[in-house]
């Protein structure tokens, strides 16, 4: 089964790979991606170049209802470890699905190593709040 049009929420660690999977969005979707740029090989062996940030955006509103993106990156690397970046993504995400922030705390509490868990989960909520700051904003 083709997973194609399918797709309410994609959340991409960087904005090529978002651009990657609008195939599979439908145009209700909502997309979350780090800002944060990397390139692929073909780009920095001067193969291609990187998509213009104008021309990625308007791939992504093309192909979704709701476009939201933060700095991961930079934001991981302030709170303590970069590491911890999807756990940011992860967080961004929880403001449009509809589960109890409880349960989202238990699983990193679950997988996430002892000596980790204090920063992973600062790095979920950390996701949190940035998203609903963009939410926000975007309101206004």
């Amino acid at each position: 089964m083709s997973m194609r049009g399918k797709v309410d929420y994609l959340l991409a660690f960087e904005p090529i790979e978002a651009l990657r999977q609008i195939e599979f969005l439908n145009g209700g979707s909502t997309i979350v991606f780090n800002e944060y740029k990397i390139s692929p090989v073909t780009v920095s062996s001067c193969l291609a170049t990187y998509p213009a940030d104008n021309v990625i955006v308007k791939a992504l509103k093309d192909s979704a209802k709701n476009i939201y993106s933060i700095n991961a990156t930079n934001k991981a690397v302030e709170i303590g470890s970069v590491k911890t970046m999807n756990v940011i993504l992860l967080g961004a995400l929880t403001p449009f699905l509809d589960t109890n922030m409880e349960i989202w705390e238990k699983a990193i509490k679950k997988f996430v190593p002892e000596k980790f868990k204090e920063i992973n989960l600062k790095a979920f909520h950390t996701g949190r709040e940035m998203m609903k700051v963009k939410i926000k904003e975007k309101l206004v």
